[in-house]
């Protein structure tokens, strides 16, 4: 058998520079992975810093609904103070006006009957 060189290898199906280009596409996702977890980190950072800003703003709104709360208390207590004077002033007005009837019917009743003693009718 003949001897053959070591230094022989079989044709290769690819391009000469592919284990260079395989090297670079290695690296560009190795680089990518790295950039999304970074992306992610600062991801979460953000949803945790918008949590509190929105558990701030939640209580800041609780506390600005206790003060309507408050003032709402304070317009119903009004509304009741008002409702109560409508209706004494309303029962009073009622007795004002049957006293003005009365008093209207006695005055008419009153002129017939001078009328009446007038004009010899009585």
């Amino acid at each position: 058998m003949p001897d053959m060189s070591v230094d022989f290898l079989p044709p290769s199906p690819y391009p000469v520079d592919m284990e260079a280009r395989l090297a670079v596409l290695e690296h560009i996702a190795k680089t990518t992975v790295a950039a999304l977890e970074r992306l992610e980190q600062r991801q979460d950072q953000l949803l945790d810093r918008m949590d509190r800003r929105f558990d701030a703003l939640d209580h800041k709104f609780q506390a600005v609904d206790r003060k309507f709360e408050a003032v709402d208390r304070k317009f119903e207590a009004m509304d009741r103070k008002l409702e109560a004077k409508f209706d004494t002033l309303a029962s009073r007005h009622h007795a004002d006006f049957l006293w003005l009837l009365a008093m209207n019917i006695a005055t008419i009743g009153s002129l017939l009957a001078a009328m009446a003693r007038g004009f010899h009718w009585l």
